[in-house]
């Protein structure tokens, strides 16, 4: 298991990829290291996961055979994907995030700050999550509307991975941030 400073913790592990993998991995990860005496993980109305007993938030994602799962008191994303040729995608990951070409890393960063703002299932219009041509490991987005997302990015068995915490309100912008893998 992973924590990043102040308020993630992430486990990864190979995966079946059947649907619905991540909610059974989530709840099977609170039933071994509960986040509180009373832990129940229930889906809120916007598609996210919180405990019940206390209020923690989790997330899961997989792509091919990996699975991430990530609990966190703050409302939390995870994104894990397998680097594969997706053009399409690229093109519309680029566009959401104001850029010319994007990645891979672009799109688990989005994929992770949906999550965490309880955006799933939605379209972000094209230039609602600006992020820089060259992404460092970790960071802050500010969405309008929504708040500061802390944003950790990285790489778990050939797997791109982002994490994405929503931290506070404020306007849209790219800066460092403190938050660091340890």
């Amino acid at each position: 298991m992973l924590r990043t400073k102040p308020c993630v913790e992430m486990t990864f592990q190979q995966a079946d990829g059947v649907p619905g993998s991540g909610r059974r991995a989530l709840r099977a990860w609170s039933a071994r290291q509960p986040c509180c005496s009373r832990s129940a993980i229930s889906q809120v109305t916007d598609g996210r996961f919180m405990c019940t007993g206390c209020g923690t938030w989790y997330s899961a994602s997989h792509s091919g055979s990996v699975l991430g799962c990530a609990r966190s008191v703050r409302p939390v994303g995870i994104d894990v994907q397998v680097d594969c040729h997706r053009p399409a995608a690229m093109r519309a990951v680029a566009k959401i995030c104001g850029l010319d070409h994007g990645t891979i890393t672009h799109w688990t960063i989005v994929e992770a700050m949906l999550k965490a703002t309880g955006q799933v299932g939605g379209v972000p219009e094209p230039g609602s999550y600006l992020l820089p041509e060259i992404v460092p490991g970790c960071g802050t987005v500010h969405l309008p509307g929504t708040g500061a997302v802390s944003v950790v990015t990285g790489v778990w068995a050939m797997t791109r991975v982002a994490i994405a915490v929503l931290e506070a309100t404020a306007e849209q912008s790219w800066r460092p941030s403190c938050a660091e893998v340890g």
